[in-house]
């Protein structure tokens, strides 16, 4: 298998934390951990996206480097589970964000989470 668990950096609306995940390749892990390509993950909401010149973000839903499709992402259902935490808007009060929300601890280990599809993408 070519997937890879490593302690990683994750950007986060409410900062940046070190969270240990299983990514799709060696690759993966290596550009993002390097951090010179601007690939970024972020643990919160199982996002993965290149950062453009602009400064806006584009997210990714296959990996440029083995071709599997990566994890849907669980954005809506963060914000859902904060609304319903007294959090209607984590960027502008990240404070507020409790520390289980910002990483993946808050779906890692639900079985309502679905997984990752391990799909190449057809030449």
């Amino acid at each position: 298998s070519r997937s890879s668990t490593a302690q990683v950096k994750s950007n986060s609306p409410t900062g940046t934390v070190v969270v240990k995940y299983r990514h799709c390749c060696k690759d993966m892990r290596f550009f993002i951990d390097e951090g010179k390509v601007q690939i970024e993950w972020r643990a919160c909401d199982r996002e993965y996206a290149i950062r453009l010149r602009s400064g806006a973000v584009q997210r990714i839903r296959f990996c440029p480097w083995c071709g599997l499709r990566l994890p849907s992402s669980l954005f809506q259902q963060w914000l859902e589970k904060l609304k319903g935490m007294g959090v209607k808007y984590p960027f502008e009060t990240p404070k507020l964000v409790p520390q289980e929300m910002r990483s993946e601890a808050w779906w890692i280990n639900r079985p309502s989470i679905p997984a990752a599809r391990k799909q190449r993408v057809k030449p």
